[in-house]
């Protein structure tokens, strides 16, 4: 767990001016850039998790779920 963290701060410490201009949807994500973003993203579930407290881990985990699951729920305002 280190690793990532020190990978994903490394990688936005390095790269700084690329990830802060880069356009969204002309330069495509490789595969190592949807690694360090899934892995921060998972890092900062976890901090939330053991500092704040498990109820605010599990709402934040609902609303990254989402997106994922909404189409397939009843009621769909489309």
């Amino acid at each position: 767990m280190i690793f990532l963290v020190v990978a994903s701060i490394a990688y936005l410490l390095v790269r700084y001016d690329y990830v802060t201009t880069r356009y969204a949807l002309i330069n495509p994500l490789t595969l190592y850039k949807s690694v360090l973003g899934v892995a921060i993203i998972v890092l900062v579930l976890e901090a939330t998790r053991r500092v704040v407290s498990a109820g605010l881990f599990y709402i934040t985990l609902a609303f990254l779920l989402y997106p994922f699951v909404a189409l397939y729920l009843l009621g769909a305002l489309i």
